[in-house]
């Protein structure tokens, strides 16, 4: 990464892709997506080669073998700005697990059972977990229920499986919800705000 620093006191003001040229002369500054009149090679120049931060906000950071904040209160509303811009990209990624789903495991089914947490399949689930306990509750013991996974199986259930099956899927699909507010809250796991990586598997259930 090239950075266009001060000369005086290394406060770095942008950041230029390596491949993207960066030119600061007696015009300003030249780069593919910047002009800027006030920049001349007497107060600024370019540094190549500089390893880009986790978030950078432009004068309130300066670079000398190292990033460091050096307007606090610029550095903090920056990050509160580029925190709530990712709030599309958190509902994305939570939508896309949600409609992928999980496999669950029910006791007297061979295999995992793949269910998807789209909202449609969601309401399917309930009508399905309200039958169930009616069956339960009238002492129904037979797999009188029937379920077609994410995998396009059909399986015959028993209330107690189906039971099971359903409260195990909605638990996981509110966990996947609440990980994705405490991410926007900044809360929980996610104290330090949304993480570079938040698609990463790692932060999710």
């Amino acid at each position: 990464m090239k950075i266009v620093r001060r000369i005086s006191d290394n406060v770095v003001l942008y950041l230029v892709p390596d491949s993207d040229p960066a030119v600061v002369n007696d015009r300003g500054l030249h780069t593919r997506t910047t002009r800027a009149l006030d920049i001349g090679p007497d107060t600024h120049e370019v540094v190549e080669g500089v390893a880009a931060p986790e978030l950078f906000v432009g004068g309130a950071m300066a670079w000398d073998d190292g990033w460091t904040v050096t307007d606090q209160t610029a550095y903090d509303a920056g990050v509160a700005a580029h925190h709530f811009t990712r709030f599309p990209a958190i509902n994305a990624e939570r939508e896309r697990r949600l409609a992928t789903g999980a496999p669950f495991t029910v006791a007297g089914v061979a295999d995992p059972v793949p269910l998807q947490g789209r909202a449609f399949d969601q309401t399917v689930y309930l009508a399905l977990l309200m039958r169930a306990q009616g069956y339960k509750a009238a002492g129904v013991t037979d797999p009188v229920l029937t379920l077609r996974d994410g995998a396009d199986t059909i399986h015959a259930l028993t209330p107690d499986q189906m039971i099971s099956l359903i409260t195990q899927s909605m638990t996981w699909f509110e966990s996947v919800m609440a990980t994705s507010w405490a991410m926007k809250d900044k809360s929980g796991d996610f104290t330090r705000g949304i993480p570079t990586d938040y698609t990463s598997d790692e932060h999710w259930p």
